[in-house]
């Protein structure tokens, strides 16, 4: 949606209207992590696809994932398995030129620590994450090694 012009209105429209019109077309350029960063550092609960509210401290927004600093452990929720946000009203933050590196990145960033992985389907694993791929993790099982793909992680509690 292109934000309108206040050339585009006539002379005569009321004051009101044209705020109102340019106020809710700034409004749908604002995306998802725009509108959690303006969180940052405030209490929000997180209702992810698996239906599993996560509340906690927005800590940090990436390309692709929210880290909310929970009671005792970190979580990392994929932006693509939020279902909803709630918390108190915040203005979103200015769009970033460059989008920081992902909720991989985060997670390479703590390989060896002990994580919980809940995916999509409501399943999930837990140990030390042993790696982490350019779309995946790895995991141990009894035997081996299990790689789950990014796209169906729901979270990843660290």
């Amino acid at each position: 949606m292109d934000v309108p012009q206040l050339w585009e209105f006539a002379d005569g429209d009321d004051v009101g209207a044209q705020a109102a019109a340019l106020a809710a077309a700034q409004g749908a350029e604002v995306g998802l992590p725009d509108r959690l960063r303006g969180c940052c550092g405030q209490s929000v609960t997180v209702t992810t696809v698996t239906g599993r509210r996560i509340r906690g401290l927005v800590a940090d927004v990436l390309r692709d994932a929210v880290l909310l600093a929970a009671w005792e452990r970190d979580v990392v929720v994929p932006l693509s398995a939020v279902m909803v946000v709630t918390g108190p009203p915040r203005p979103p933050a200015p769009p970033r030129g460059r989008q920081r590196a992902g909720g991989l990145a985060l997670l390479r960033d703590r390989l060896g620590a002990s994580v919980t992985v809940r995916l999509r389907d409501g399943s999930g694993y837990q140990g030390d994450l042993l790696g982490v791929g350019a779309d995946h993790l790895l995991l141990p099982t009894p035997g081996g090694v299990t790689v789950v793909a990014w796209a169906a992680v729901a979270e990843a509690e660290i």
